[in-house]
């Protein structure tokens, strides 16, 4: 008997310390059109049979949230080519609660613009309480007009980028933000091209953060003392306003707006070429120092509205169809019980708030 026990306890001791450590599971979407699959760990997975969104990805997403029943999840985009989601879609990342934390690798693309008043457009969509972590290529090459789609739109959620690329075109955002909670962090040495549009005192930068030259355009408001980027003191010379009177300048540990010294700016946004009165450089009320952790930055009193993509009004024809946001059908009849909906109507969709 001692023997067995000794032996026991030697085949413990020899385990690698990662096999009573639990690990996100690994899943990988591959497809395109609307026929896509999901792998976990090498072996593909039914996917959900449960009513779900228009998009070609939600069965894809909505399988992979079942599965790992709020557990972390490593999610990567295509199996080495680039995953083309085209128009309409998108990868959705709905209502976090039953999310956990969520790592994205690979490459994905879409042409896909805002389709309603609150919409824009993402490639990947990240909602409110979704924690995602992001080293994947994301791309968004959809141009109309004067406006453009959106790589990565943040609806409340957090999103960290610590490598990888995010770009869209000239016309559209790298990363858009819709609510006063949605917050961006950066890390490592991503590559932005593309504008960054994200509330002021909402955009951070971690431990370990280093651009390595390269260059972040901030569409942001506020006004001469804001904090525009947090622990950024350090990373001047990294971040651009995309227009307006305002220059940004170390206070503390923070990036804030400055007036330049042949400016008598004090309140321009950094979109707006409105001069209110003379001022000097304030002081930056934030204390933040830069964390490695994905703590969310102090919260802004300010919102910025976002810019609306192109939108196609439905024609009156068209029956719509409402659904919750966690992509279940709801009927034909606007819904009587308060919270957030999308309808669609044809190709046309929209984010509505019943009250």
């Amino acid at each position: 008997m001692n023997k067995i026990k000794f032996l026991a306890a030697l085949f413990i001791a020899l385990l690698p310390e990662t096999a009573f450590t639990q690990t996100a599971s690994d899943y990988v979407i591959t497809g395109s059109g609307e026929q896509f699959t999901v792998t976990k760990n090498g072996t593909e997975l039914p996917l959900t049979t449960q009513p779900c969104m228009m998009y070609a990805l939600c069965p894809v997403l909505t399988t992979i949230r079942n599965d790992a029943s709020g557990s972390d999840v490593s999610i990567r985009f295509g199996d080495g080519s680039v995953l083309d989601i085209e128009y309409f879609q998108r990868a959705l990342f709905n209502v976090g609660s039953e999310w956990g934390n969520i790592t994205l690798s690979g490459k994905i693309t879409s042409k896909l613009g805002a389709s309603g008043d609150q919409e824009c457009g993402g490639t990947v969509v990240i909602d409110r309480e979704v924690s995602v972590t992001s080293t994947a290529d994301i791309a968004n090459t959809y141009e109309y007009e004067n406006s453009g789609g959106s790589a990565i739109c943040i609806d409340g959620g957090v999103l960290k980028i610590v490598g990888g690329t995010v770009e869209s075109t000239s016309k559209g955002y790298a990363i858009q933000t819709q609510m006063r909670g949605s917050t961006v962090i950066l890390g490592g040495s991503p590559t932005i091209t593309g504008r960054i549009q994200v509330p002021k005192g909402k955009l951070s930068v971690a431990d370990g953060f280093a651009p390595e030259g390269k260059k972040y355009t901030l569409t942001m408001s506020g006004t001469a003392g804001d904090v525009a980027v947090v622990g950024g003191a350090s990373f001047a010379s990294s971040f651009i306003l995309a227009s307006g009177n305002f220059s940004l300048a170390a206070s503390g540990n923070d990036l804030v707006f400055a007036v330049p010294t042949s400016s008598s700016s004090t309140h321009v946004s950094s979109s707006s070429s409105t001069i209110k009165s003379s001022s000097s450089v304030a002081p930056s009320s934030s204390s933040a120092v830069k964390s490695s952790s994905s703590a969310v930055p102090s919260s802004s009193s300010s919102y910025d509205t976002t810019p609306i993509a192109h939108y196609t009004p439905p024609t009156h024809s068209e029956i719509p169809t409402y659904y919750t946001m966690k992509g279940e059908p709801v009927g034909s009849t606007k819904p009587a019980k308060p919270g957030v909906y999308l309808v669609k109507q044809g190709s046309s969709v929209r984010k509505i708030v019943v009250r």
